[in-house]
């Protein structure tokens, strides 16, 4: 016997309303992933530009400190011409004052150099900081991802739930029960105690 008109239609129109809110909840699962892939490419450039900053820092910091250890070669070397000059006759004072003046431009320059040396090791360890709370938001975006896409699985799966229990209860796939309505008009009514033990 076919299933009762009004009761298929209603079956119907119910599977059909559960169908949509699943796809829909599909839909904006998709949309949230899509998103998430988006931000996490982001991320992954943000990470490559922050490791370019961070190497170019690397390399500052390092031509900084070989530029201290020269310079200090280079104070250890006029404190000793300077040393060798003292004990020389008053004669080669003026020398004497060109080199002190020398050495004080050196020493400028190596507190140049260190404080070069010390920016760069701030921006490194910024650079790193940065860095590390980068992988922190990417990570936290692989599990926000991870639940979406277990939603997205478990809304797929109600889909596929609904439609077995369509068919178990009405013994036909949900597209076919137009086709079983529209025959159901022509034939002659069941009756409605078999068509009810049918849907229970």
């Amino acid at each position: 016997m076919l299933p009762d008109p009004a009761l298929a239609r209603t079956g119907l129109e119910s599977a059909r309303a559960q169908a949509m809110a699943a796809r829909r909840n599909e839909a904006e699962t998709r949309a949230a992933l899509d998103q998430i892939a988006r931000e996490t490419e982001a991320r992954r450039q943000r990470l490559a530009a922050l490791a370019a900053e961070a190497e170019s820092w690397q390399r500052r910091r390092d031509g900084a400190a070989a530029q201290h250890a020269i310079l200090g070669e280079r104070d250890a070397g006029l404190n000793a011409e300077i040393a060798a000059l003292a004990a020389r006759p008053a004669a080669i004072a003026v020398e004497g004052e060109a080199l002190l003046r020398s050495a004080a431009e050196k020493a400028a320059e190596q507190r140049a150099a260190e404080d070069a040396l010390a920016i760069g090791e701030t921006r490194l360890r910024e650079a790193a900081e940065q860095a590390r709370a980068a992988d922190r938001a990417l990570a936290e975006t692989r599990e926000s991802r991870a639940r979406l896409e277990a939603q997205r699985d478990a809304a797929a799966e109600a889909v596929q739930r609904l439609r077995a229990e369509i068919v178990e209860r009405l013994g036909a796939a949900p597209e076919e029960l137009e086709a079983m309505l529209g025959e159901r008009a022509t034939s002659v009514p069941a009756d409605s105690d078999e068509i009810a033990a049918r849907l229970d």
